[in-house]
């Protein structure tokens, strides 16, 4: 199967310092770029017989040539012209494995770096559907031209140099193992690529992870990071194993560890097989009609109030969804007692205990009745004992 990487970006935003960068890793692909073909043509504009379309149309056809030729492909363009469109499609009807990286930058940071480029002779040619249009202007309906784009990576060249932006695609483009892409992601936290990772690796939770994808900000990076840890705590007590990924290649990493295997968000809310959906259910309703009216809500307490209720709602749900999974593999529900503590996974054990100790932070804060404080107290501190 032929293997495409596509770089996509405005103007100035970093794309070909990236795409440039990356060849050197996977040295196996080819770089190809849609402006290097134009550069080579050039010549043919400066004609008085020049048709303009029909140097686009030239410069397409070699650039889908060039494409043609070659089985690993980095392709770098703006994605922002039809051709771009023509070919994206001609690439998915072809069953290419396409992955797309769309290269994140603020218009006014991406103009300032073509302007300096400009200044220090960096040769641009302008594409047909750009004529008469200045730098400013391409810039800024960049966007509005690529908004039907859907990236698989999206990299920020205005916060991390290029350096990280090349790890960060590699941990999201080649399974490794999850403790190390977790302690990297926590380590060179970026929001985006760390909820990609998090909904692509962690199972159930699908509340949250609609919350999270509402957009950075204090509370949801707060929350992500928290999600993050709790799933790491959980991985390291699970026995290693391995599972069947993605038949991508994968370069030579030392020290790599096995993923576990995972059970999909689909596996465990399946209507048909879930044994509980009749009591979490109920609570997931309520927890998605608060969260559509929080977006409403202007009042801050308010809010403040409605998110912890979100948040311990989707906590019983977690519970729910754990004891489900758990009765699909033992036959019979968990027994957090001390009767039954032996018969729970590492993982299950470790869940359980940062659940507890969520309920018993909100309980001091307020948020939960005190006098649960104990019993949740004990069972945390008999699940430890065993755990340790």
């Amino acid at each position: 199967m032929k293997e495409i990487i596509i770089v996509t970006g405005n103007m100035g935003s970093g794309k070909s310092t990236f795409s440039k960068e990356l060849t050197k890793k996977l040295q196996d692909h080819i770089y190809i770029c849609l402006d290097d073909h134009r550069k080579r043509k050039f010549a043919d504009v400066l004609t008085e017989q020049h048709d303009p379309l029909q140097f686009e149309r030239d410069v397409s056809k070699a650039t889908e040539r060039e494409i043609a030729k070659h089985k690993r492909i980095i392709y770098e363009t703006t994605g922002a012209t039809r051709f771009f469109k023509d070919i994206h499609y001609q690439l998915t009807a072809a069953r290419y494995k396409i992955f797309i990286i769309a290269i994140k930058c603020a218009p006014e940071i991406c103009l300032e770096r073509h302007l300096d480029r400009e200044k220090a002779g960096h040769f641009h040619v302008v594409p047909q559907y750009g004529k008469g249009l200045s730098p400013e202007e391409l810039i800024n309906r960049h966007e509005e031209k690529t908004k039907w784009i859907r990236p698989d990576l999206v990299l920020d060249s205005s916060k991390f140099p290029v350096e990280k932006l090349i790890n960060q695609f590699l941990r999201a483009y080649y399974p490794s193992g999850e403790t190390r892409d977790i302690q990297e992601i926590l380590r060179d936290f970026n929001y985006e690529e760390a909820l990609a990772w998090f909904k692509e690796n962690v199972s159930g939770k699908i509340f949250i992870k609609e919350m999270l994808s509402s957009g950075e900000d204090d509370f949801n990076r707060l929350k992500l990071k928290k999600e993050l840890n709790s799933h790491l705590v959980a991985v390291e007590h699970t026995p290693k194993k391995v599972y069947e990924s993605s038949s991508k290649s994968i370069p030579p990493v030392n020290n790599q560890e096995e993923p576990t295997v995972r059970i999909t968000a689909k596996e465990r809310i399946n209507p048909s097989t879930d044994p509980l959906k009749e009591e979490w259910a109920p609570l997931y309703k309520e927890a998605n009609f608060l969260f559509i009216e929080l977006e409403h809500e202007k009042d801050d307490d308010k809010r403040e109030q409605m998110t912890f209720r979100i948040l311990d709602l989707m906590d019983q749900v977690q519970g729910l969804w754990d004891k489900s999974d758990f009765i699909k593999q033992h036959g019979h529900a968990p027994n957090f007692n001390s009767a039954g503590i032996d018969d729970l996974s590492e993982a299950q054990k470790s869940k359980r205990i940062n659940t507890l100790r969520t309920y018993i932070s909100k309980a001091k804060k307020g948020k939960l009745k005190a006098e649960r404080i104990p019993e949740w107290e004990s069972e945390k501190q008999e699940l430890e004992n065993n755990l340790s």
